[in-house]
């Protein structure tokens, strides 16, 4: 995700990482990383046990996931806006824009989640008392540009906590339930078909088709993850195509995905049509 946001961003990267238990020697080396790969610089911030006590309610998504939601305080004040990117998406075009567009008064920018019934879901939530401004729409919360400057002056960090205890055994989708609370009636809505495409194995998309509807970012929000060379993906081709350039040992899995993946095309393939065929006779 970092080298391909370089790739598409020509400004200086500052790149603030929070963690829980990452050694000295695992931050120097996403440091050194950054430094040589993505014109930036990293900063890490431990949060020791900052959430501990939280479930996760969805088994490939880690506690961690929740220290965006103190995000805003624990980077420097002069940080006035940030990008919050979820790791498992690919930055396929220029973010420039994007990311120095106006709030328009808003205290985030984020993109509907297109991967959840919203009428429904929503019902379900307020079924468990969350409360939700009038013309809400659920978004996803891998892709979020913060007006840190102004949720300074609208929320502290004990406002955000006092959210976590209260919703903290109704959540669902753990930070992202909580982050659409939080905010609602706060946000810019973006295109997410084009700023939070989200991939999975029934909504695929090739290279083509990525290039002709201009998306810019892809999230592969599955747990179906595209650096899995054995499982069939289209939009792997997307993934490869920035990963075999990072270096380390991104070139002989790049070669394992080009071995495997014909095969596992062709067995998802046959395996798919014999389903249609025994379900539709």
């Amino acid at each position: 995700m970092l080298f391909s946001l370089a790739e598409n961003y020509k400004e200086e990267l500052n790149v603030f990482c929070l963690h829980r238990d990452l050694s000295q020697k695992e931050i120097d080396g996403l440091g050194k990383f950054i430094a040589q790969k993505c014109h930036g610089k990293l900063n890490a911030i431990n949060m020791g046990e900052k959430y501990s006590d939280m479930q996760s309610t969805i088994p490939h998504i880690s506690i961690e996931a929740y220290f965006r939601l103190d995000a805003v305080h624990m980077l420097p004040d002069s940080v006035d806006r940030f990008l919050y990117l979820d790791c498992d998406l690919i930055v396929n075009g220029d973010i420039t824009e994007f990311y120095h567009q106006s709030f328009d008064g808003n205290l985030i920018v984020a993109c509907p989640d297109l991967g959840i019934v919203n009428e429904d879901y929503l019902n379900n939530l307020k079924q468990r008392d969350f409360h939700f401004a009038d013309g809400h729409i659920y978004f996803n919360s891998g892709v979020i540009l913060f007006n840190a400057e102004k949720i300074r002056h609208t929320f502290t960090i004990e406002d955000i906590h006092s959210y976590v205890e209260r919703y903290k055994d109704k959540l669902i989708y753990m930070d992202q339930d909580l982050l659409n609370v939080i905010y609602t009636g706060k946000i810019k809505y973006a295109d997410g078909n084009i700023y939070n495409f989200q991939s999975h194995p029934y909504v695929e998309i090739g290279l083509d088709d990525i290039r002709e509807k201009n998306i810019v970012l892809v999230h592969f929000c599955h747990h179906v993850k595209p650096w899995n060379y054995r499982r069939f993906s289209k939009s792997k081709w997307l993934f490869w195509k920035y990963a075999k350039n990072v270096g380390g040992s991104s070139k002989g899995k790049y070669l394992l995905f080009r071995a495997f993946n014909p095969i596992c095309s062709f067995i998802w393939k046959n395996v798919r049509e014999l389903y249609v065929k025994i379900f539709d006779s």
